[in-house]
């Protein structure tokens, strides 16, 4: 990636969420997270959504999904 380039990335929840679950690279505070909803629509938008980030990140960084480095702020953002 250069300094002023953008990738967007989008997908179908349904169909990220039923990849997803194949895959094991969510980290101890994401589970954690994904356990607290109360929603199944939501925990599967979540599940959806940071599986398919660590998917990119790694690519991106050349890392394992599960290896790319995810920080969060205060808030857990």
């Amino acid at each position: 990636l250069t300094e002023t380039a953008v990738h967007v990335w989008r997908g179908r929840i349904d169909a990220l969420y039923a990849w997803a679950r194949d895959r094991n690279w969510l980290d101890e505070t994401e589970c954690a997270r994904r356990d607290r909803f109360l929603s199944a629509e939501a925990m599967r938008a979540y599940v959806a959504g940071r599986t398919m980030m660590r998917a990119l990140a790694g690519a991106y960084l050349d890392v394992a999904p599960q290896s790319a480095p995810i920080a969060y702020l205060e808030r857990g953002k």
